[in-house]
């Protein structure tokens, strides 16, 4: 058969096409990039025409570059297929604990390494010793984990292992008493042989609303491992106020007055402080005058009563200051006596008439005495000299 006829002939009952098989995606550290030979076949055509744009070998740019291969047969029939060469010397990133891990099991499971890359969407990573190894007790480990991108960029981090079996040590705050059923507390402190900063809890918590009485609290310090212990103390919520009895009315024939301190006494506190305005051992003007006493326990309640002292003495006035007279103390009137007089047996005035004045303001002290010392009243006025 002529060789133009054969063509012809091909030609016309040649309408398959070739099949071409493209490689998947080829990742690479360097930019000259290669691929081996395409996978082609035909069903006549033995020596296929197979070209690639860009070419096997050629220098590629970072990032991402779409190559197209295309098989043609010897009567022009075609096909092709596409794949991606990827640039990349980005090393992937790498994350570690920043702390070290504790665990109180021998046996550590670690899942907060992470690896991302800036174009393998799952990049390999591997840890020696690896997650759920069985690490040794009291020691610390040291873990070394490397991530790999498609590219085979790496990248290293490191964290420690440290199996700590030791309870950490909790420490309550002491025992409370509140007059309000609001309670607040510091912290309980907690020491660890490894976490310096130890997580503790209160239940019920701090700023609790307590019921009247006693209650317990439990606190709880765990450290970083898991270890534990706890520690407990009481809340006494005291809304009662002591009970304070205060003496009868008392009468007094002069102004210093004493009385001994009204008893008191509480549901909790044994020794309940109490005081007295005025105070014991005062000095009260005529008349009456109510002295308050109140009585206060350890968290602050109060209670109170009242009694009156009644100043029932002589009141001694003094007549008004005076001018001396040549250089003498001159004849002053007596002073006056008011108020409860039955007891008085004596007023003596100092200096008396006709004393030397000794300077420009002499003090004439006037006092009235019920049988002997101390008196039971007193006035004063001046000597002028002019």
């Amino acid at each position: 058969m002529d060789k133009d006829v054969q063509e012809e002939w091909q030609s016309e009952i040649d309408l398959v096409r070739p099949v071409i098989s493209c490689p998947s995606t080829i990742y690479s550290v360097i930019d000259i990039v290669s691929w081996p030979d395409l996978f082609v076949t035909d069903d006549l055509d033995t020596s296929l025409d197979i070209s690639c744009l860009p070419l096997s070998g050629n220098s590629f740019a970072l990032g991402e570059t779409l190559v197209t291969c295309t098989a043609i047969d010897d009567v022009g029939n075609e096909q092709s297929c596409s794949f991606s060469v990827i640039v990349d010397q980005e090393a992937p990133s790498i994350s570690c604990p920043l702390e070290a891990l504790s665990s109180a099991d021998n046996v550590v499971t670690f899942t907060t390494v992470l690896a991302v890359d800036n174009v393998d969407v799952s990049p390999d990573f591997t840890c020696v010793p690896s997650s759920g190894s069985t690490f040794a007790s009291g020691v610390t480990t040291a873990v070394f984990c490397n991530a790999t991108d498609d590219a085979g960029n790496k990248n290293t981090c490191s964290f420690d292992v440290v199996i700590d079996q030791t309870d950490p040590v909790v420490t309550c705050p002491a025992n409370l008493t509140s007059a309000s059923p609001i309670v607040n507390w510091t912290a309980p402190t907690a020491t660890d042989n490894y976490d310096t900063s130890v997580d503790t809890g209160c239940v019920p918590p701090s700023g609790s609303s307590f019921a009247s009485g006693g209650s317990g609290v439990s606190c709880t310090a765990t450290d970083d491992a898991g270890n534990w212990d706890t520690c407990d103390f009481s809340v006494f919520v005291d809304v009662e106020v002591p009970s304070v009895t205060c003496p009868a009315d008392i009468t007094s024939g002069k102004p210093g007055v004493t009385w001994a301190d009204p008893p008191a006494t509480d549901n909790a506190d044994s020794s309940p402080v109490v005081t007295c305005s005025p105070s014991s051992g005062s000095s009260f003007s005529a008349g009456i005058t109510m002295v308050t006493c109140t009585a206060t326990d350890h968290v602050g309640n109060e209670n109170s009563c009242t009694f009156n002292v009644d100043g029932d003495f002589p009141i001694l006035t003094c007549p008004g200051n005076m001018n001396s007279v040549d250089n003498k103390v001159p004849d002053y009137p007596p002073p006056t006596l008011s108020g409860n007089t039955l007891s008085v047996t004596l007023v003596d005035c100092v200096p008396k008439k006709d004393d030397g004045v000794n300077g420009p303001n002499m003090l004439v002290l006037c006092q009235a005495f019920a049988g002997a010392p101390p008196s039971v009243a007193f006035c004063a006025f001046s000597i002028l000299t002019p």
